[in-house]
């Protein structure tokens, strides 16, 4: 939600941009409007491996996207995630799901 400010730049909700690197320690951003706003920031070396993309997948290879589709489809890909849970009753949630499923 919310439009931020990154260089000069707006970038809306749904939208993405790629900063270059030019050295130093932070990142400025600043919400635009008067309005709050959610941004995730990745950030690390590059990795050099191949990228495969089909919808919402990425992964390395066809064939990982393939089980990526069929584990969700069979449910396999993770809870949703409610937003009521605090951090705490969320990891009990995944604890469980796990001892449920024999993993934990």
């Amino acid at each position: 939600r919310g439009t931020v400010a990154v260089g000069g730049e707006e970038v809306g909700m749904h939208e993405t941009c790629q900063l270059a690197r030019r050295g130093g320690d932070g990142l400025s951003l600043a919400c635009v409007g008067g309005r709050d706003a959610d941004v995730l920031v990745l950030a690390g070396e590059p990795l050099g491996a191949p990228v495969v993309a089909s919808g919402t997948m990425v992964m390395n290879s066809q064939a990982e996207v393939d089980r990526a589709v069929i584990d969700y489809r069979r449910g396999e890909f993770g809870l949703p995630w409610e937003h009521t849970l605090s951090d705490e009753e969320w990891a009990r949630r995944c604890d469980e799901r796990q001892a449920e499923r024999g993993r934990g």
